[in-house]
């Protein structure tokens, strides 16, 4: 198999073509920790559902608890499936360095909205790496999870 790397110049620095895990433009916004959006076995399990059902409760704070369990899961989820295909991707390790510092970036503590619905830079990076290291949805239970975890 040959592999052929390109090079180009964005606005937001180099990026290596065809290779990318995320991208993301630090001068316009902040990254984007884009694992959610692999996480669609949420809606298929019923979990997505079920979480629905928590959100609608009216209590801000309650209710901010149960957005960042699921998001968090949904993180972890990402984690899980990246740690199941990340040797086929032939990644240094540096990339998923760099990767957990851009996801790292996402949290409410980076965020100068007061919205608590993401966890903190720290606890993504827990759960994606949770996720990660042992490839199980199984290890992505954040209904269970003590407060901490999920803060």
């Amino acid at each position: 198999m040959t592999t052929t790397t390109t090079r180009r110049r964005t606005s937001s620095g180099l990026l290596r073509a065809g290779g990318a895990l995320a991208t993301a433009c630090a001068a316009r916004k902040p990254p984007v920790g884009w694992p959610r959006h692999l996480s669609g076995g949420q809606a298929l399990s019923g979990i997505g559902k079920a979480a629905d059902r928590l959100t609608g409760s009216g209590e801000s704070e309650q209710e901010s608890e149960h957005l960042r369990r699921y998001n968090l899961q949904a993180r972890c989820l990402a984690g899980a499936f990246l740690g199941s295909v990340w040797k086929s991707l032939h990644r240094p390790t540096r990339d998923w360095r760099k990767f957990l510092d851009a996801i790292r970036g996402t949290g409410d503590d980076m965020r100068s909205t007061g919205e608590r619905w993401h966890g903190t830079g720290r606890g993504i990076v827990y759960w994606v790496k949770r996720g990660f290291t042992k490839p199980s949805p199984a290890r992505c239970n954040t209904w269970t999870a003590a407060g901490t975890l999920v803060a």
